[in-house]
């Protein structure tokens, strides 16, 4: 058939990880892809499981397809990555959401329904937040000694002048604690109660005053600190522990001037 979609290696493979893989959810979401980079990657992902259905389609089928698709994924899904997009489509054409009548624009969007709601993708997404908190505590490898060196020093400089710093993520605690400068410190768990407590009273002035933070995002988020393993406490714990050892710092300081 002539203008028929190339069964090329490139054009019939799915992008954005492999099954059962956590990359499907880094990356964009579909919002904020590069509009090529999503049309390109929807291309070709249609191109796939049409292939997988042994349908014979004119590449001007695909495009047009691959338009709608993409302008309806923006309005109804777009905070989803191109990745979980892609394991919708390849479970959906699999029958693993039901039986489907044709492959075109509203079968793909049941896909994604059925993928959204499906005990493998909570399960992967809760394996995916976890594999990030542990990356978050990993010390920052990229960094050079002088980097991390500078980041320290504008903290414990913003902490002489404040007496609060920027921890910019937790860097400061995961390079003091890689270089067992913190060894006379408690652990994060330690601290958990009391860090909660100090999250606790931002989040309720926060819902208590005028805050840019819509009220409902402030109220799941506070829900999200009363948890017992809450990220945000830990980070908070984290960010004690840093300030303790900066008012070691300043007093060793202090007593040296004297």
């Amino acid at each position: 058939m002539q203008n028929e979609v190339q069964k090329s290696e490139k054009s019939l493979s799915l992008p954005s990880g492999s099954e059962g893989s956590l990359e499907i959810f880094a990356g964009s979401p579909i919002k904020d892809a590069d509009p090529r980079q999503a049309k390109n990657e929807i291309y070709r992902m249609i191109s796939y499981i049409k292939a997988m259905n042994n349908e014979d389609v004119t590449t001007e089928d695909v495009q047009a397809e691959t338009i709608l698709f993409v302008q309806e994924l923006r309005v109804a899904y777009p905070f989803l990555k191109l990745g979980e997009i892609g394991q919708a489509l390849r479970r959906g054409v699999r029958g693993e959401y039901g039986k489907y009548y044709g492959l075109k624009v509203i079968t793909y969007l049941e896909f994604i329904r059925g993928w959204l709601d499906s005990n493998d993708r909570k399960r992967l997404r809760k394996e995916f937040k976890n594999s990030e908190s542990r990356k978050s505590l990993e010390a920052p490898k990229e960094l050079t000694k002088d980097q991390e060196n500078q980041i320290i020093k504008e903290n414990y400089s913003q902490f002489k002048k404040t007496g609060d710093f920027d921890d910019r993520g937790g860097l400061c605690y995961r390079i003091l604690k890689r270089r067992n400068l913190l060894e006379d410190q408690p652990e994060p768990s330690d601290l958990y109660e009391e860090a909660q407590k100090v999250k606790l009273e931002q989040i309720s002035s926060l819902m208590s005053g005028n805050s840019p933070i819509p009220f409902r995002a402030a109220k799941a988020q506070k829900e999200k600190i009363q948890s017992k393993d809450s990220f945000l406490v830990l980070k908070e714990a984290e960010k004690m522990i840093v300030r303790s050892w900066f008012q070691q710092l300043l007093f060793e300081e202090e007593e040296n001037r004297e």
